[in-house]
């Protein structure tokens, strides 16, 4: 019984070795199973005028004194633009 155990015990070893290196390797190989998922489209981003946070790819983009700013909605970029006008 005890051997039955201690086999056990190194297959399981042996099993979570192998595939610890699995991991790394198809890595290296670039065979990662994950989708990838650049920065731009995870990443939030505070609305100037009122505050809230957002995804950056769900925006509404504009221009401000050379700056790109994006807000949440196309309201609070014409309020923006508004109050800040020169």
């Amino acid at each position: 019984m005890i051997r039955l155990l201690i086999y056990g015990l190194f297959l399981y070893v042996i099993y979570r070795l192998i595939k610890s290196k699995g991991i790394s390797f198809s890595k290296q190989m670039g065979m990662d199973r994950r989708p990838s998922s650049s920065a731009d489209e995870t990443e939030l981003i505070q609305d100037p005028q009122c505050g809230a946070y957002f995804l950056k790819q769900s925006g509404v983009a504009g221009e401000s004194k050379g700056q790109m700013l994006y807000f949440c909605s196309r309201e609070c970029k014409d309020k923006y633009m508004k109050s800040h006008e020169s």
